[in-house]
């Protein structure tokens, strides 16, 4: 099954790149662009959600929002975007993502929506050319930083990526390298021009089309929740329930 799941989210990530006119053998030029005016998917970033989580997809009565933690690095962010427009790409239902979950997918749909986010920011079309262009027969930590520069994903990711492709390296050696931050002190980070990072250097990040909606006005202290609630019909304390896993609206 697992294999099938790959192989899903996969092609879903061409079919969403090719239904935005964006080539499946280059980099992503822009994320936040593509989420918000080409799947038609807002995006909230706020400092800090609650507990452990890296972001998540709110669908509620047809409408839909990605919600991201500002306070994670900005390749981290870019693929938790990319994790939960599968969630939207696949109809998903709300779905709530950890850290850990994006780390080390247990359910089916968290690995079909990793398998997505990864050919969505680094295709296989798309290392294949680059490993061409870089005339390599064989990779070393500097290649996968490099190629982690290119396609603005970690390290990590990068790694998976060139491996799939099966091209010569010591993966266990390179992940243990990567894990104790040699590519850090080697090769300094270079950052991939995406207005993701600008949004992030502005917290809290809020789509256009969201700025005057009720609960976001909430969550930016704009508004009393009793008067969110009210305004949305719902009692006060259904509306705390349902957003308290996002640590969101200001205390009680």
């Amino acid at each position: 099954m697992a294999g099938t799941v790959v192989k899903a989210g996969r092609t879903k990530a061409r079919r969403a790149r090719e239904a935005c006119g964006i080539a499946v053998d280059v980099p992503l030029p822009d994320l936040l662009v593509m989420a918000e005016r080409g799947l038609d998917v807002p995006v909230a970033m706020f400092e800090w959600l609650g507990e452990d989580l890296a972001g998540a997809y709110i669908r509620r009565s047809g409408r839909r929002l990605v919600l991201l933690n500002g306070s994670d690095p900005v390749v981290r962010l870019r693929f938790t975007l990319a994790h939960e427009l599968a969630h939207h790409c696949f109809g998903d239902d709300a779905q709530p993502d950890t850290h850990a979950g994006l780390a080390r997918p247990g359910h089916w749909i968290e690995v079909r929506a990793n398998a997505f986010a990864a050919e969505l920011l680094m295709p296989h079309a798309a290392v294949s050319r680059w490993i061409d262009e870089q005339g390599l027969d064989a990779a070393n930590l500097g290649d996968v930083v490099r190629a982690s520069h290119a396609f603005g994903v970690s390290a990590i990711v990068a790694l998976y990526r060139i491996d799939d492709l099966g091209l010569p390296l010591d993966a266990a050696r390179l992940k243990a390298e990567i894990g104790a931050g040699l590519h850090l002190e080697a090769f300094p980070h270079q950052s991939y021009p995406d207005s993701l990072r600008d949004a992030r250097d502005c917290l809290p990040y809020v789509s256009e089309r969201l700025r005057a909606s009720t609960l976001v006005r909430a969550a930016r202290g704009e508004l009393e929740v009793d008067e969110a609630a009210r305004r949305l019909g719902v009692s006060e304390s259904a509306l705390r329930d349902l957003w308290a896993p996002f640590d969101l609206l200001p205390p009680a």
